[in-house]
């Protein structure tokens, strides 16, 4: 415990141990394998269509709060779909704010996208995450409606009941909007959305 806390500095471990209310908790933060594989998933259905986007990624720890991510990602709308290469680097940046940079390439273009949330605990078990997302192309992908530019902002809010700390249903509130040759060329649209899930991790 000492030499994890010492790794951080006594700023830093004191400002954990004031969130997370223990140092239980802290120090499951803190204590991360090296080497880690990660599968997110998520997905919307419409009366129109259907998406879902999965990515599979190789993660190594390069810091205590910072891990270095590659691995592939595959999305499908309708009926079309489209595989990407992807580097990530996630981890929580300063005001404990969890943040993802990923860069994803296909044949047609090269994507960013920018991830931010953070975690506001209500109680010990319930917990508000407001979340900020950003996608940027550098050119069209016409089988997924993606255009070049700035492609999409979305906001949300997530409230989630930890039974334990591996399983935790949620539901929430997901705006998004759609720019550029994205809005212009594919017709992507505002929307404002009600969201139900599970958070489930291993």
């Amino acid at each position: 415990m000492r030499s994890l806390l010492k790794n951080i500095g006594p700023k830093s471990a004191l400002k954990l141990i004031k969130k997370y209310k223990s140092i239980e908790k802290v120090l499951n933060k803190l204590k991360k394998d090296i080497d880690k594989l990660y599968f997110y998933s998520e997905g919307s259905k419409s009366s129109k269509e259907t998406q879902v986007q999965n990515e599979l990624l190789y993660s190594r720890a390069i810091t205590p709060f910072w891990d270095l991510q590659g691995g592939i990602e595959h999305d499908k709308v309708g009926s079309e779909s489209k595989v990407w290469g992807v580097i990530a680097l996630q981890g929580l940046a300063p005001y404990f704010i969890d943040t993802r940079l990923s860069v994803k390439i296909c044949e047609e273009s090269v994507g960013i996208n920018f991830d931010f949330e953070y975690e506001a605990l209500i109680t010990q078990k319930l917990i508000l995450t407001p979340q900020f997302e950003m996608e940027v192309y550098s050119n069209n992908v016409p089988e997924i409606g993606i255009g070049s530019g700035l492609s999409s902002l979305d906001f949300g809010l997530r409230l989630r009941y930890e039974f334990i700390r591996e399983f935790a249903p949620y539901i929430g509130v997901w705006y998004s909007n759609s720019f550029g040759e994205t809005k212009k060329v594919y017709g992507g649209k505002e929307s404002l959305d009600f969201v139900i899930g599970v958070r489930i991790w291993y």
